[in-house]
């Protein structure tokens, strides 16, 4: 009896327990992801990733997308491809839809660090499911330029100099850079041009560009001898360019060094 009465109390448990969730009779479609891929400062490729939820009983195939997309307000064109995408009773099912985006067309040159994106899909599918998005996307950048070194050694004659440029890159890519130049400029005086060739600049590292640079000192105005020979930090200011896929950016940065 006792037996009998702990199945009985455990089927009665079984017929109260509380169901699990239920999915909806019906098709919904719902954002996952985005991110751009490419190993351009220029061109990239919008990748957005969304699920199609199947509550229906039998499966659904999906041809057209209908995917709208902004960035920054302005349109970006269709998915270059619309992958069909079927949908098993009961499941759920994600495609990834590709827009190639020529950042620089878009922007008309003057790309900026973020961009809003905005999209919405309505696949044509039973029901006529639909649904929007609103991010913010980090986009391609330049390397940022900055100076991490400064050593002065002054001859009766001459100042030389061993300078320490730091080139970061901000993306996830390698930056090729097939060229970087520019001035020097101690307490607002032209101290010395430089040239640099190739650089290859890791993702998201920071890479040193050491220069030795020297200048008489009969050609430097009084500010920039005086700078020079004190032991206090140096005005110190880097007007650059760096030459990219083809493309001159200009560079520049500024700040108090001390020397070492």
């Amino acid at each position: 009896m006792r037996r009998l009465a702990v199945l009985l109390l455990l089927c009665a448990g079984c017929r109260h327990a509380p169901k699990g969730p239920e999915r909806p009779e019906k098709v919904t479609v719902r954002h996952v992801s985005d991110r751009l891929e490419g190993t351009s400062l220029f061109r990239a490729e919008l990748v957005s990733v969304w699920a199609v939820d199947n509550g229906l009983k039998d499966p659904v195939t999906v041809s057209r997308w209908h995917l709208e997309s902004t960035l920054e307000r302005r349109p970006l064109p269709p998915p270059a491809v619309e992958p069909e995408l079927t949908v098993p009773p009961g499941a759920s099912s994600e495609v990834s839809l590709r827009q190639p985006v020529d950042l620089e067309t878009l922007f008309e040159g003057r790309i900026p660090f973020y961009g809003n994106h905005v999209a919405s899909i309505a696949p044509e599918v039973a029901g006529q499911p639909t649904t929007s998005v609103e991010q913010t996307l980090r986009l391609p950048g330049p390397p940022a330029l900055g100076v991490t070194a400064l050593h002065v050694t002054k001859t009766p004659m001459s100042f030389e100099v061993d300078l320490t440029l730091s080139l970061i890159n901000p993306n996830g890519f390698a930056v090729e850079v097939e060229r970087f130049d520019g001035e020097v400029l101690f307490a607002g005086d032209r101290f010395a041009k430089f040239a640099v060739g190739a650089l290859t600049l890791a993702p998201g590292k920071r890479h040193p560009v050491p220069l030795t640079l020297g200048s008489s000192i009969a050609r430097l105005n009084g500010l920039s001898r005086a700078a020079l020979s004190s032991t206090e930090a140096v005005s110190t200011d880097v007007k650059a360019r760096a030459v990219i896929e083809g493309r001159e950016i200009p560079l520049a940065t500024g700040s108090m060094v001390w020397p070492r």
